[in-house]
């Protein structure tokens, strides 16, 4: 946790390194140096390809995660307005 920005990053790392079949400290590495293009350039730097079902896998958890804290974010300003 200490090697990354968020807890999200975190478990990032952890899954990416499921689907890379690659230690954490090879994708908290990878992480270090490539986090400001995305979570799909760390993934095909470490093996998984785009279009195979470990990218496309991995592109779901992405948007589900982004989508889970957009609407956490809209709850939490709805109920400051009401």
């Amino acid at each position: 946790m200490a090697n990354v920005k968020t807890p999200g990053d975190a478990y990032m790392c952890f899954r990416v390194g499921q689907l890379a079949s690659k230690p954490v400290e090879v994708v908290t590495k990878e992480y270090q140096g490539n986090k400001g293009k995305g979570w799909g350039v760390i993934a095909k730097n470490l093996g998984i390809k785009p279009g195979s079902k470990e990218f496309h896998e991995l592109k779901r958890e992405i948007l589900m995660r982004m989508t889970l804290a957009r609407e956490k974010g809209r709850g939490k300003a709805k109920g400051k307005n009401e």
